[in-house]
């Protein structure tokens, strides 16, 4: 499972913000039981990016926004095969956020 590392500035100009991103490196797997062909290595990058609302008014205190892109740069790639001629892509990049409020 990849990590990502995770960032935040301390009080001052950007205080209540952080980032965060991750490498994930997979080897060459084989495609078939019989070891007959190979599915490529991938290397893929997620980042992130977060904002204590809070820290704009007391108002906000608990909400947190944040934005979480998953392989950032949209990079193609076969996840598995099931066959010689059956092979599934992998995820395209995907972006979400997501404003979240901690009691």
């Amino acid at each position: 499972m990849p990590s990502l590392r995770k960032y935040e500035f301390s009080p001052g100009t950007l205080n209540g913000l952080g980032f965060g991103a991750g490498i994930r490196c997979n080897d060459a797997t084989w495609g078939n039981d019989t070891h007959t062909f190979d599915v490529e290595s991938y290397t893929l990058v997620d980042a992130m990016l977060e904002y204590d609302l809070g820290v704009l008014s007391r108002d906000f205190q608990g909400m947190d926004l944040r934005v979480n892109a998953v392989n950032l740069f949209d990079k193609d790639y076969v996840s598995s095969c099931s066959s010689a001629t059956i092979c599934h892509f992998g995820e395209a990049r995907n972006v979400t956020a997501t404003l979240s409020y901690k009691w």
